[in-house]
């Protein structure tokens, strides 16, 4: 994914258990990762090591992504969710808590401004200020002081009305209010409700987080919350933190194995922005100066220190070996996604089932410095350009195309350019397993494939027959089987060739088949147009 400079300030990102989510400027929403729930949200279960559009929506403001489900909020002020819905995180009313593999609109929910997601609950920000949740509400998740454990539509926050932003950590929700306070409420198993309570207190209705002095914290501009820990910023540009402290992530020692208070994080001060907390994360991130200060669990490298040493308990600048100029971050259960000042995407720690986005996935494929979110077209084994259209074959046997559409030879089932390449083929099923991709030249824009059954497909122009369909004129704008005869296509093809308006294919037996345009003698002999000769 690549963005203006100027663009950043309508993007951002969110990062869950194993997935990330990226809102363009576009108000467009791009997914990858892990997919098991359908969190992606492209229909389907399969994980992603490279971003997809989430292609129905438009529009998007605000994001979340949470433990296999994702959140986004529209510019008219509606909610949709998507993935697991096992505790009513979908917010699909009544007794519904099925998953859903695209996205479908919260039930109820009107005049959002933003979302955030817990491990299991969800909560949202109204423009009047009051803050409205759904999903488990077994340890007072949703604030409102009673309720069901699992609520399919949204209940409102007892006492929240001046609210200017939200945060949940995995079984906790806060709120900052306008005069620069914080609310807290749900589980408090390690002093997250920052109130001085013991672990263990559930807060069913929002409490105030204080300072060390069990005075009332005040100036907090931002708010950023983990799995069991919590982040401020306040009008000094310093950071506090309190709850859980076992892996770093408050910037203490270990040996301080929680914080009951908001405690200024030593060794950080003058931030611009907090990085964003996935509702799982461990670690902890500032952005100064351009560049981002990591701290806390380093499992999988997500520190950006080129190792797996840590926790880290203090700040320390990620990957310092390059002026990053970092404009936003999210941190993951186990990694770490920025945007860079140039447009472009990175990411750090596992990547096991390609949540790092740069088109690998493995078991143990970490990577301890930060790597480019879809860098190049890496995996590619083959390119073939037309006039004014490409296309790749990939290693796992898929062919994507950029440029113009206007005669389908994107294969996208549509005639629109792309100056991205698009997946050519998606809606045919058994348009896979592709070894060969070939462009027709000049104005044939067209384009073949060879799968590994020895079988032919073409798309784009017809007009001269060059699909091989067994006819001449219109376009085709999916993949089709080149034939030899009516219902029977051209099979045992060992490679394939494609001119301006006419395509060739070599046969294992060592025979040459054409079809397509011959006014030039291109067929060798036959002057048939359409079919294979």
């Amino acid at each position: 994914l690549l963005a203006t400079a100027s663009a950043r300030a309508g993007e951002s990102m969110a990062a869950g258990n194993q997935h990330v989510v990226y809102l363009a400027a576009s108000g467009t929403v791009w997914t990858w990762g892990a997919n098991g729930s359908g969190q992606l949200g492209l229909g389907h279960q399969s994980a992603r090591s490279w971003p997809v559009q989430v292609g129905s929506l438009s529009g998007v403001i605000s994001v979340a992504a949470g433990n296999d489900v994702t959140l986004a909020v529209k510019s008219d002020g509606t909610v949709w969710a998507w993935g697991y819905g096992g505790f009513g995180q979908l917010g699909q009313g009544g007794a519904n808590y099925n998953d859903s593999l695209t996205p479908v609109q919260v039930a109820g929910l009107t005049s959002v401004t933003q979302v955030a997601l817990g491990r299991y609950h969800a909560a949202a920000l109204k423009s009047d200020g009051t803050v409205w949740s759904w999903g488990y509400n077994g340890a007072g998740e949703s604030g409102s002081g009673g309720g069901a454990t699992y609520l399919t539509t949204p209940v409102q926050a007892a006492g929240i009305s001046t609210a200017t932003a939200l945060a949940c950590g995995g079984r906790t929700t806060y709120a900052v209010l306008a005069d620069q306070t914080v609310r807290a409420w749900g589980y408090n198993t390690d002093g997250q409700m920052g109130d001085g309570s013991a672990a263990g207190t559930i807060r069913s209705t929002p409490v105030t987080v204080r300072s060390p002095d069990s005075s009332v914290l005040t100036g907090v501009v931002e708010i950023q919350a983990g799995l069991l820990h919590v982040l401020a910023r306040n009008v000094g540009n310093n950071v506090l933190a309190w709850g859980y402290n076992g892996t770093g992530a408050l910037g203490q020692p270990i040996a301080t194995n929680a914080l009951l208070y908001a405690t200024t994080v030593p060794g950080i001060s003058g931030v611009s922005s907090l990085a964003r907390l996935g509702p799982l994360s461990y670690h902890s991130g500032a952005l100064k100066g351009g560049q981002l200060y990591l701290w806390g669990y380093n499992s999988d490298g997500q520190l950006a220190r080129g190792d797996y040493a840590g926790p880290g308990t203090v700040p320390t600048l990620a990957a310092p070996a390059v002026a990053w100029q970092v404009q936003g971050a999210c941190l993951g259960a186990s990694t770490t996604h920025f945007l860079r000042g140039d447009g472009t995407i990175w990411g750090c720690g596992a990547n096991d089932v390609g949540q790092l986005g740069n088109q690998e996935s493995a078991a143990g494929l970490d990577h301890l410095w930060p790597v480019r979110v879809l860098p190049t077209w890496r995996g590619t084994v083959k390119v073939a350009a037309g006039q004014y259209h490409s296309a790749v074959l990939r290693g796992d046997g898929t062919v994507w195309s950029s440029g113009s559409g206007a005669a389908g030879q994107l294969g996208n089932n549509g005639s629109n350019p792309s100056s991205v390449p698009v997946r050519t083929g998606a809606g045919v099923a058994s348009f896979t397993a592709l070894v060969e991709v070939a462009a027709g030249d000049d104005y044939g824009d067209f384009s073949l494939a060879l799968k590994a059954d020895g079988t032919v497909w073409a798309w784009g122009q017809n007009a001269n027959g060059q699909c091989g369909t067994g006819s001449a004129g219109g376009t085709l704008q999916s993949p089709s089987q080149v034939l030899v005869s009516a219902g029977t296509p051209l099979t045992g093809v060992v490679a394939v060739a494609a001119g301006d308006y006419h395509g060739l294919a070599l046969k294992a037996d060592g025979s040459v088949w054409a079809w397509g345009f011959s006014q030039w003698g291109q067929l060798a002999g036959t002057t048939a147009i359409g079919g294979s000769s």
